[in-house]
């Protein structure tokens, strides 16, 4: 499979990513009793935090939204270092490990802290970043079948 494959891979399942998180941040469920109830009291516990008051849901809203945003911005990243490592390899090469190295951060977050979902999409992503950045070693893209 050739580079700007692997990351236009990546750049789709980051997508999917950032719908299904979104999804379960807004609708959150299947927690039981107790995560119902943990959820419940988010929206009554009240901090004063710097000056302004706010609930820990404001802060899991704005925190989960935060998250969504980054899933976006790395999509649309990798969409374009697949576009670009056609005309422009020594630019991707740039950003190849920063973005695979940044990709397994969140893949061992998910495994550690969350289900398997997110654990298979970021391993998954990982693995595409990862082959692309062994694939950019080289350097310049003389044809399209690296």
């Amino acid at each position: 499979m050739n580079t700007a494959r692997l990351y236009k891979i990546a750049s789709v399942l980051l997508f999917l990513f950032a719908i299904g998180h979104t999804a379960g941040l807004l609708k959150p469920n299947g927690f039981g009793n107790e995560g119902d109830e943990a959820l419940a009291s988010m929206h009554t516990v009240h901090v004063q935090v710097m000056g302004s008051d706010h609930t820990f849901w404001d802060f899991y809203i704005g925190f989960g939204l935060l998250v969504t945003v980054l899933f976006v911005f790395t999509g649309i990243l990798a969409w374009q270092l697949g576009k670009l490592w056609g005309s422009q390899p020594d630019a991707v090469k740039a950003l190849a490990l920063p973005f695979f190295l940044c990709q397994t951060a969140v893949a061992v977050l998910c495994c550690t802290n969350f289900f398997l979902v997110p654990i298979v999409f970021s391993l998954l992503i990982t693995l595409c970043a990862g082959l692309a950045a062994y694939k950019t070693r080289g350097g310049r893209q003389l044809k399209q079948s690296d």
